[in-house]
C-alpha cells in the first residue's frame, strides 16, 4: 500500500527510504511496549497487560478500517504484484 500510494504521487523511487524508515521504527516501538507490558505485569497482574493491550488496539483497528487503496489504474512497476493479481 505504501508503494502504491507513492506511485500516486511519482515519488515511488523512495519506497526503500519510508520502508527502511517504518522497519527501523517498528524495531524500537516494540522495546517500550514490551518493558512496560513486564513491569505491569509483575506489578499488578495479567489481565491489566490484556487490558490495556485492548484500550490500545482498538484506536489501530479503527484506524485500519478508514484505509483507502489508491486507484486501480496504475501502472506498477517495482514492487509487489503486478496488476490484476
Amino acid at each position: 500500500m505504501l508503494f502504491d500510494s507513492l506511485a500516486v504521487t511519482s515519488r515511488q523511487q523512495r519506497y526503500l527510504q519510508f520502508e527502511g524508515r517504518i522497519a527501523s521504527l517498528g524495531n524500537f516501538a516494540e522495546t517500550l511496549p514490551a518493558a512496560c507490558g513486564g513491569l505491569t505485569d509483575a506489578m499488578v497482574s495479567h489481565r491489566a497487560v490484556y487490558l490495556s493491550q485492548a484500550i490500545i488496539a482498538a484506536p489501530a483497528v479503527s484506524a485500519a478500517l478508514l484505509l483507502l487503496n489508491p486507484s486501480n489504474g496504475s501502472v506498477h512497476k517495482q514492487p509487489g504484484h503486478p496488476p490484476g493479481l
